[in-house]
């Protein structure tokens, strides 16, 4: 589309004039995610000596599907004239690479300190993968803090109440977005409410309770995503509600406070994510971090989010996988305290080693 090419063009121009306005020699231009591809390049055609570095916080594609693009060798130029580029997982790392092999003909060859180099004709474009971390204290002070919200309040008060029922409580807090996997999800906790009911087992006492936020980049593509999405789990969440009145609770939200999610956190037993794909996501580290002094809870993770490669106290599972999925969901509902603490212990470790200042 001409149109749309013209226009993310002219939104990097303008990016680039601004930048070169306010810019003073020896200064660091950091430049994020896939919005401003293009940037270094604008950046370097009036200053060739700045230094740019580039982080992607979303999935890099496949080059099977990087090289579809029609502007594939703009955007794979624009991300190679910057001096640095970083990368959460290792597999989209590796997915640009390919991108530079296959499509430019780049070698790349590995330094130490964990950066991947790709020879550029006579310079070297470092590559580094590093997944974020979260600050402890802040997450502290927000839990300490509460929520002021009042639709917030009252989702609150509503998980207290199910944990003086003796509910076990497990809790999604997503974008409404198809990448977020809530339709998966949902299949999954009906699987397990019927495994359930077809061995005698009590389902009265398990409660999914699904938030749903309104995604950051609201588009009209994403606008029409979402309702296609918001049918699809309404459908099935009704169809649950039929054969298991108030097993599920869902939620809609525009926003959610950090302070907010901390309290959720705090009240699940069992906080679920299971993304298709993802670039990086911190509200896993949340809901550990939210249980720190209170009995454990357990974290079930898809295998494709990217804190799936940092918190090893996770239930990793795939979330295409209906049966492994249920059966995790069953695993994390009677899974002894000892080993939930084991497990929390673990990730403890990497959330207050790996802290996004470290």
């Amino acid at each position: 589309n001409e149109k749309v090419w013209r226009a993310y063009s002219t939104a990097n121009r303008r990016f680039a004039d601004k930048v070169i306005e306010v810019y003073d020699s020896g200064d660091l231009v950091w430049i994020h995610d896939y919005h401003l591809l293009l940037l270094p390049s604008y950046i370097l055609r009036k200053l060739r000596t700045a230094r740019v570095g580039l982080s992607l916080h979303t999935p890099f594609p496949s080059s099977e599907i990087f090289r579809t693009i029609p502007v594939r060798d703009e955007l794979l130029r624009g991300m190679l004239n910057a001096d640095i580029v970083g990368f959460h997982v290792f597999e989209y790392a590796r997915h640009f690479l390919t991108c530079c092999k296959r499509m430019a003909g780049l070698e790349c060859e590995y330094h130490t300190g964990g950066h991947i180099a790709v020879r550029d004709h006579k310079r070297d474009m470092l590559v580094q993968v590093s997944h974020v971390g979260i600050e402890p204290e802040p997450l502290r002070k927000a839990q300490a803090l509460g929520a002021t919200d009042g639709a917030s309040m009252d989702l609150i008060q509503k998980l207290r109440d199910l944990h003086e029922s003796g509910a076990t409580v497990m809790l999604g807090i997503d974008e409404m977005e198809r990448l977020k996997g809530l339709t998966l999800k949902l299949l999954a906790f009906e699987q397990l409410l019927k495994a359930r009911s077809a061995s005698t087992a009590d389902t009265s006492r398990l409660v999914l309770v699904q938030v749903g936020v309104k995604a950051r980049n609201s588009t009209p593509a994403v606008q029409d995503d979402y309702e296609d999405l918001r049918e699809e789990v309404v459908d099935i969440i009704r169809r649950i509600e039929e054969a298991f009145p108030a097993a599920v609770r869902f939620v809609e939200l525009p926003t959610i406070s950090l302070e907010e999610r901390m309290q959720l956190w705090a009240l699940a037993d069992v906080a679920v994510f299971s993304p298709q794909r993802e670039g990086v996501n911190t509200y896993p580290l949340e809901a550990v971090y939210a249980r720190r002094e209170s009995s454990p809870g357990v974290v079930l993770l898809s295998e494709f989010s990217s804190s799936a490669r940092v918190l090893n106290g996770a239930l990793r599972v795939n979330p295409w996988n209906t049966e492994e999925m249920t059966l995790a969901l069953e695993l994390a509902c009677t899974m002894s305290a000892t080993e939930r603490s084991a497990r929390r212990e673990r990730d403890m470790h990497f959330i207050n080693k790996a802290t996004s200042s470290a």
